[in-house]
């Protein structure tokens, strides 16, 4: 792993193709999905995952160190039972919708299960 002039090169022609101030380019799959969980989330947040996601997105999760409340894997009643627990624990909190920074981490097909 590392850094040379290709790839900064290569970030800089990506940011100017996309019209962007700057753009990352990562070497593989698994750092991709690591740091951008972490880089998105932070301390404070509320991460709703899938407990069926990639190891490089559980590090990703667990470097973010943010809130996480986990539902079974595709299973649509079960993160809407989260999210019902959250709603029903603002209102007691008397906590504002946007209060906290919240995320739902899925994959669009689960490399560990070949599942969508």
């Amino acid at each position: 792993y590392g850094t040379i002039d290709t790839h900064l090169q290569l970030e800089e022609k990506i940011a100017h193709f996309t019209n962007t101030d700057a753009a990352i380019m990562y070497s593989d799959g698994a750092s991709t999905c690591t740091s951008t969980v972490a880089a998105f989330a932070k301390r404070g947040d509320l991460l709703v995952v899938d407990e069926a996601v990639y190891e490089p997105i559980m590090s990703g999760v667990y470097l973010s160190r943010a809130n996480v409340q986990w539902f079974k894997h595709n299973d649509m009643d079960d993160l809407e039972r989260v999210l019902v627990e959250l709603q029903l624990q603002d209102k007691k909190l008397k906590r504002k919708p946007n209060a906290q920074r919240r995320f739902i981490v899925v994959e669009g097909l689960y490399k560990n299960l070949g599942t969508i």
